[in-house]
């Protein structure tokens, strides 16, 4: 028999980068409190239908999203917030657009013991929302909005409960 003391010593998480995929940048909130990272790939007929699996090291709690985007340029970099400080609202990072009808990504999670929904802004459409369970629940939100050329100034979600653990992203296609 064996016998496991709780709580076990917490470490940073890490991820497995999928294969086929691409890391395009993690972003820690607290140590190890919080890690988020955002994976892309350029998707072909050989790949419609697949699964994704990322393997994640340690005891963690997770919210996934998927997000499929039609004639969509490859994203060259994702830029990261953190909440910082008790609050129940997360801004994602603004952005230089290029390209007018560009499609910029937000994302917005935290962890806490109860959020069960994020409020995005009228100017973005909500994609998905994962709700978890439990202490530490991680909760999280996508969506995504079609945008001129000029600067994207972030987007702000609001969840149910103020945290102190949040990580946003602005990912531009």
């Amino acid at each position: 028999h064996s016998a496991t003391s709780w709580p076990l010593p917490l470490a940073p998480t890490t991820a497995t980068t999928p294969a086929g995929w691409t890391l395009l940048a993690s972003q820690a909130d607290g140590n190890p409190d919080m890690t988020s990272w955002v994976f892309t790939r350029t998707a072909d007929a050989a790949t419609a239908g697949l699964s994704v699996s990322v393997g994640l090291g340690g005891y963690v709690k997770t919210a996934r999203t998927l997000v499929a985007y039609d004639n969509a340029t490859p994203p060259t970099g994702a830029a990261a917030t953190v909440i910082g400080s008790s609050s129940a609202s997360l801004t994602t990072a603004p952005a230089d657009i290029t390209y007018t009808g560009s499609a910029v990504v937000s994302y917005w999670s935290d962890k806490s013991a109860s959020n069960a929904d994020w409020d995005t802004p009228p100017s973005v459409d909500l994609r998905a929302l994962s709700v978890g369970s439990g202490s530490g629940r991680i909760t999280a939100a996508i969506a995504d909005a079609v945008v001129p050329a000029g600067t994207w100034p972030g987007a702000t979600a609001t969840s149910d409960v103020a945290g102190t653990k949040g990580i946003g992203w602005t990912v531009v296609l």
